[in-house]
């Protein structure tokens, strides 16, 4: 059984919004301080809140649906539950330098996680 969301495989767009997201965290402080008119914007609560929740749909959607239906294999599981208590921690700390680093580490992660669970469904 294959796990689609909106026609493309879940762990794709998994992968592509966790990429995004670290892109996101790790390019921030060059746009900052590169473009002064797109901090308020980019920075922005609201948009990082947006996104995190996003990736967290996407990916418990899709690494439980592969963990329940297909592999059993708690390693993405895992792997995804480290990510987001990252991203969790990074939120909440208070020197910016950890927050980009945690995070980063994060999202990469969650697009790990991801990849992992892709092979894992492709092997059974």
């Amino acid at each position: 059984m294959k796990q689609y969301l909106i026609g493309i495989h879940a762990d794709w767009i998994g992968l592509i919004a966790s990429f995004v997201c670290a892109l996101h965290c790790l390019l921030m402080p060059v746009a900052l301080s590169l473009a002064p008119m797109l901090a308020g914007y980019m920075n922005h609560p609201a948009l990082e809140a947006i996104m995190i929740g996003i990736s967290v749909v996407i990916a418990s959607y899709a690494i439980g649906r592969g963990y329940y239906s297909r592999h059993r294999r708690l390693l993405p599981v895992v792997i995804l539950c480290t990510s987001f208590l990252l991203i969790t921690m990074g939120r909440f700390s208070s020197d910016a330098h950890v927050e980009v680093w945690m995070t980063s580490s994060g999202a990469f992660l969650i697009a790990v996680a991801h990849a992992i669970n892709w092979k894992m469904l492709n092997l059974n």
